[in-house]
């Protein structure tokens, strides 16, 4: 049976005069695990928020949503579980006990409530934070308690919009690998929107690809993979390593591996029949004079609060990018806000060879500030035409009418990079500026950070994205516990880690060492 059918939907926000979703139709059958998937702005989340009631309310729709059969109404919102991008927006309660208890009615359960905490804490693995305070945990915790949660109150379906944007990759990987054991073991019908296709796509059923509110296509996740490669579309850019190593190389017509482990698999056969040459890996820039430099730094929150970063020392130059990755609460963002001046070390030397830093912090909303986003760029002094071209470099042009809340989160990030580019600095500093950017404009924010370094400024970026940092980074750094562990070029920094690392070097590793990008495999190979 199916779960939803959509026909000719079409969804208009009230500060908007196009529609955001345009005459779509869509069926979800029981059980399944549908991938929906598409550029920033697409129309994925709010296609998402018109199947839960009541999380579209500052527009109109047009068609017709049912919901096992039935028009969609409020009386069916408890049986649509819904996990949102930030657990912070869903979480209310101050222990963990509290807020699995959320999603419950104790009144319709009685004593069976407790029943099904328990379950749910037991089925998550979290059974033994029960009394801890929600603040004490970190960001991917709070999103897999967000989960239970929801998961508490027996949904027939799980919607979820980029659930892991948040987060470090091994945190995600857990949250993806509990929403597929949820789909595999419950059989909860599972709708997500991801950007971390790599994961996502080798356990869906179904890919569902949007553009510009329009589905464009709707198949197994290699048969979309295969259109899009045909039509050479944007988004496939955004599809899985192992799918892009194979368009690249193979001609055949068997279906392209999808998951690293059928990649994997099928790059041992190919290598069979293909003269294979060593890794030659991709020039990296050495930088020039030191931009900034962190020596022995220490830094706590208050007098008596807990160290956060422990004897960090690290170094950016100019003319390079220099990426600093590592896990959700290891000190990564509070030392960024260490080189801009913000948070002031009780130990060690801070050295910033300049006064020009421009810093774009996680959340671009704080420095969207204006009634409209067109309200941004006209505060900015310079000249006309110059602001123009970075508008529609970064691709923000058609929204400029509209209240930067009202954007979705691939768009704030373009909109907070543009007004960044237009700000006068020697040292740009991004924290996580990839987060909600699909891969298609990935390609173009890498050419914006490789003209910055050949400009002779220093690059710095705090990200989560394994694959980019690899392919666009000079020099890559790891924080753990509050200080750097491990730095070097990104094929010595990645081909040795076994987690820590690019879904390409875990599919090419032992079959064409010291792989961690596209280009390292393609480039290996001689093809006739």
């Amino acid at each position: 049976m199916n779960c939803y059918d959509i026909k000719n939907l079409s969804y208009m926000y009230g500060d908007s005069d196009t529609e955001s979703v345009l005459n779509v139709s869509l069926s979800v059958c029981e059980g399944e695990f549908v991938a929906l998937c598409g550029s920033s702005g697409c129309g994925k989340s709010t296609l998402l928020r018109c199947l839960k009631p009541g999380f579209c309310r500052n527009g109109d729709y047009k068609g017709e949503i049912l919901f096992f059969g039935e028009p969609l109404s409020e009386r069916h919102g408890g049986r649509i579980g819904f996990v949102m991008q930030s657990p912070e927006a869903q979480l209310k309660f101050d222990t963990v006990g509290k807020e699995l208890e959320r999603e419950i009615d104790r009144e319709v359960l009685g004593s069976a409530a407790d029943a099904v905490v328990a379950e749910m804490a037991y089925f998550f693995g979290i059974q033994t934070w029960f009394d801890l305070p929600v603040k004490s945990l970190s960001g991917g915790q709070k999103q897999l308690l967000n989960l239970a949660a929801v998961m508490a109150a027996s949904p027939d379906v799980l919607i979820l919009d980029e659930p892991t944007s948040q987060l470090d990759p091994i945190a995600a990987a857990d949250f993806i690998a509990a929403v597929a054991r949820i789909n595999r073991e419950l059989g909860t019908t599972v709708i997500i929107t991801e950007h971390r296709l790599d994961e996502v796509l080798p356990i869906s059923s179904r890919a569902v690809i949007m553009d510009s509110g329009r589905l464009v296509a709707c198949d197994t996740p290699e048969k979309v993979g295969e259109q899009l490669k045909n039509e050479d579309h944007g988004m496939f850019a955004s599809m899985p390593a192992p799918m892009r190593v194979y368009a690249e190389l193979s001609d055949t017509a068997q279906d392209c591996p999808v998951s690293v482990r059928d990649g994997r698999l099928w790059l041992e056969e190919f290598v069979k029949t293909h003269r294979v040459n060593a890794v030659s890996p991709a020039e990296r820039r050495c930088g020039e004079s030191v931009a900034a430099e962190l020596k022995n730094v220490w830094f706590r929150y208050g007098k008596d609060g807990k160290d956060i970063v422990k004897g960090a020392s690290f170094t950016a130059k100019f003319g390079a990018v220099t990426a600093i990755m590592g896990g959700n609460g290891t000190g990564k963002s509070t030392t960024a806000k260490i080189l801009i001046g913000e948070n002031k070390p009780y130990r060690g030397k801070v050295t910033v060879n300049s006064e020009n830093i421009v810093y774009m912090p996680q959340n671009p909303l704080s420095v969207l500030e204006g009634e409209i986003l067109a309200d941004v760029f006209n505060n900015i002094d310079k000249p006309e035409e110059e602001k123009a071209a970075v508008i529609e470099r970064c691709d923000i042009a058609g929204f400029m009418d509209r209240i930067p809340v009202s954007l979705s989160g691939g768009e704030r990030q373009r909109a907070a990079l543009a007004k960044m580019l237009l700000t006068d600095g020697d040292i740009f500093l991004f924290d996580e500026p990839t987060k909600g950017i699909d891969g298609e404009y990935k390609v173009t924010f890498a050419k914006i950070l490789s003209e910055l370094a050949d400009a002779g400024k220093a690059v710095i970026i705090i990200s989560h994205d394994l694959g980019f940092c690899a392919e666009n980074a000079d020099k890559c750094s790891m924080f753990f516990d509050g200080s750097i562990v491990a730095e070097g070029e990104p094929n010595e920094f990645f081909a040795g880690n076994s987690f820590y690392t690019t879904a390409v070097s875990r599919m090419a590793r032992g079959v064409i060492p010291g792989s961690v990008t596209v280009r390292d495999v393609t480039e290996s190979f001689e093809v006739e």
